[in-house]
This record gives structure tokens, sequence and C-alpha cells, in this order.
């Protein structure tokens, strides 16, 4: 009922926009708009506003068409940095059939060249910020200040961060960056969600205090199952909020209490988080090796809704508790110390990338040799992942090696392929290293690629 009940929600316009299973036309309020659609497809800049002519601009031979509302966006994008202020009127006349807005003085804003032309009224005025000095490095140093939270260079700091203990996502995300050794601000803007909840709860209360083949009474009673419920619910809630206060600001309760855990934040705080919490568990619980907890990772971009990442990081919880006692990230369930693990290995993975002697490119064939080696099953050419692998070391790592082999950067070059080849043959506790090493790599590859440098 409930489905049924959404697609009667979604489709309430269905009578109105449908007749005899076709689309009824007559009922079209923009109806020069679909026949544009029809005539010349979607606009090939947006891919789903109708295209209305060809773009004048495109570099293809056949040139490509192009919709209104991007050849208005392309022209406020051009006029932007020549002009110095945008003002926001209350009412325009808009000229494009999906918004009311226009770059003419009768839409509803205007970019302004100087301040002598601006004219006393109860419209917003907005200052757009340019380069005074044009190098490259100032362009670095604005991007490093720039928060685009407020949108708009900060060289002092960002007020909100400064002043308040509340950021905001795109805050966050933005911090989540990290710099290089060029100055370079790198990385992936964004949030890291976890969930987490103690393993086998039910079974820890139910045969925890009740007696078995070494006590000769039995235990339950209702002083110690509220002793024990509210010493999980203390740890939970209260321990956790001075932690975070204490040790990881950057990190916000969704909420915690019982044995549930939903947190998000920045999501190198998140992983570094999860790994101290865990053994601070273990220490609460005497290190008893029955009640453990389980957590599930996962990523999320600051302007998705948090829906999505908590259905991600549910689902990942799902994973981890297959197995207990162990946490699941990028679909892989790890011990803890696998995880552990793994953390190490992206922080060396992290200084190879930052003195440039494995770059991104690199990482990826890596992460396409270990998915053969997960699917051999599947195919048995997949067995051939080693000599691949052997072959791109010797190709991108050896052979960059000097004559004399002794600089800096020789010896980087030989511990790069020394400790690849650790993780490709080497087990680790009970499996290979080579069969979670997809999480280390991914965790380098977010942190390191792209960024506002």
């Amino acid at each position: 009922m409930h489905k049924t009940l959404e697609q009667k929600k979604s489709e309430k316009l269905k009578s109105v926009l449908i007749k005899d299973k076709v689309w009824n036309t007559n009922n079209f309020i923009f109806k020069n708009q679909y026949e544009d659609y029809l005539n010349n497809g979607v606009c090939s800049v947006q891919g789903y506003y109708p295209a209305t002519e060809f773009d004048k601009e495109s570099e293809s031979i056949d040139k490509k068409t192009i919709g209104t509302v991007a050849l208005s966006e392309r022209e406020i994008g051009q006029d932007i940095p020549n002009f110095d202020y945008i003002k926001f009127h209350e009412k325009g006349n808009g000229e494009l059939p999906f918004g009311n807005f226009s770059v003419s003085n009768k839409g509803l804003f205007r970019l302004i060249q100087s301040e002598k032309t601006l004219e006393p009224s109860f419209s917003f005025i907005g200052h757009l910020p340019k380069f005074k000095d044009k190098s490259e490095q100032a362009k670095k140093q604005y991007y490093k200040n720039y928060c685009i939270s407020c949108n708009e260079n900060k060289p002092d700091g960002c007020e909100i961060q400064l002043k308040f203990d509340t950021k905001s996502f795109h805050c966050l995300g933005q911090e989540s960056l990290r710099e290089n050794q060029n100055q370079e601000m790198i990385g992936k803007s964004f949030l890291g969600v976890l969930k987490a909840d103690v393993d086998n709860l039910g079974l820890i209360f139910r045969n925890g205090l009740s007696k078995n083949e070494n006590r000769d009474k039995d235990y339950f009673s209702i002083s110690r199952y509220s002793g024990l419920s509210k010493n999980i619910n203390y740890f939970f809630t209260e321990y956790l909020s001075e932690i975070l206060k204490e040790k990881f600001p950057d990190i916000y309760t969704v909420y915690a209490g019982g044995d549930d855990l939903f947190l998000l934040g920045l999501f190198p705080s998140i992983l570094k988080f999860i790994k101290f919490y865990q053994t601070e568990f273990q220490t609460y619980t005497c290190e008893n090796p029955n009640i453990s907890f389980s957590a599930g990772f996962a990523l999320q971009k600051p302007r998705a809704p948090i829906s999505i990442g908590a259905s991600r990081a549910e689902e990942e919880l799902e994973n981890a508790k297959q197995n207990k006692n162990s946490i699941s990230l990028f679909g892989n369930s790890l011990s803890w110390n696998e995880f552990s693990k793994c953390l190490e290995i992206t922080e060396n993975l992290k200084k190879y990338i930052d003195s440039e002697i494995l770059t991104t490119g690199q990482m990826y064939r890596l992460l396409k040799y270990i998915k053969m080696y997960k699917a051999i099953d599947q195919n048995p050419l997949n067995v051939m992942y080693n000599s691949y692998f052997v072959y791109d070391k010797h190709r991108n790592i050896y052979a960059k090696i000097s004559e004399k082999g002794n600089s800096e950067k020789d010896l980087q070059y030989k511990n790069l392929a020394k400790d690849l080849e650790e993780y490709f043959s080497k087990d680790f506790e009970k499996r290979k290293i080579l069969d979670f090493l997809e999480v280390p790599i991914q965790l380098a590859i977010y942190q390191s690629r792209g960024g506002k440098g």
C-alpha cells in the first residue's frame, strides 16, 4: 500500500500530461520548447534543456546544438570577470523559459562595472572579488583562503569558523583538503559518515547475566540489567561527547544513544576517530572478547542530502555486521587490525604521491589489478593481474631510477617498489594484504586528487 501510495503521489499530474498513453501536447505550457526538443534534441552543454541553435563556439566539426539557458550562463560567466558589482532586483522581465533572470538591465540582476554607476535602491548589491595580482602564486593563495560557504576570499580566516562552534557542511568539506609539499590544496571535498552499534547486544543481555556452567546461581536481576544498559549507554553518549569536544571538534553527532552511533564530519577526522573509539571501547569493556561493536563508513558530498550518506553508511554497517567486530568501507569488511593497517598504508601512499613518485594514474591501475585478482573465478585471464603489476612496476618505477641509483629520488623509487611488492605478495594476519588493498588506495586517491589548487 505504501509503495502504491508513493507511486500515485509522483504521478499526480498524469491525467493532465498524458492522454491515451501518449503525451498530451495540447496541455504543454512550453510548447515551443517541446518542439525545440523534438527538432534539435537536448542541449549538448547541459544535457537536459532543449537545444535551440548550433553552438558557434563548439570545437566539434559538426557544430553541436546548445540551449538558451547554456548560452545565457556562458554570457554571464564571460561578463563577470570584467565587472565589480552585481545588483539583484526585486522584479524583472524574464527572458528564459526555465528561469526568471536575464543579463539585461530589465532582468532580476545586473552587472555593474564601477561604483559611479551604483544608484540608490532597496535592491541587494554584491561585490564580485577580483585578482589585483594575476600571478599564479597569488591565485593559489586566493584559492587557499577561499571560503566556499561565504563565497569570498578570507585571508585572515573565515569568521564563521573562527567565532562559531558550528561549521557548515561546505566548511567541513573544504577542510578535508590538505596541503602538499608544493603548498597546493589537494584532495576532494567530502564528508565522512559513520554508523556503528554493538554486536549481538540482545545476546549479551540474555546470556551475559544468566546462569551458566561456571556459576552456581542465576545472576540476572533488574539492577544488573539496568546497570549494564546504563554503562553501555554512558559510553555512547556521555563519554562520546567529551571525546568529540576535546579531540575531534570537526565531527558532528546526528544521534548517539543506547548502542547506536551516527556521526558526520571531516572524513580524515572520522577515519582517525573510528580507530581511537574502537580502542577506547575495548578498554572500557576490559577487552572482553564477547563485547564488540561494528561500524560502517561512507563518503558524501557536502551538497548531497544527509539521507544519502546515512543510507550508504547503513549498507556498510550491515556488511560489517556479517563478520562482527569489524568495519566496512568501499564495500570491504575489515577487522580492526586490518583497518589500522589500511590507515598506515594510506599515509605511506600519500607521501609517495606528494613527492610525485606515485601518480594517480598508477593508483587507478593498481585498483584495476586488484579487481582482476578478486575476479579470477569469473575469468581465468584475470590471473594475469600479477604479470601486469610486475610490468607496470618495471616500466614506471624501476625504469626511472638513474644509473648510479644513489640520489634521494632514486631511493624513494626503490622504497616505493619494495612497498608495493610487499602489499601485493605478503599476508597480514589471516588474509593477504591484497584482499583489502583497495581501501587504502581509494582513501589515498580521495585525499590527493583535485582540490582548490
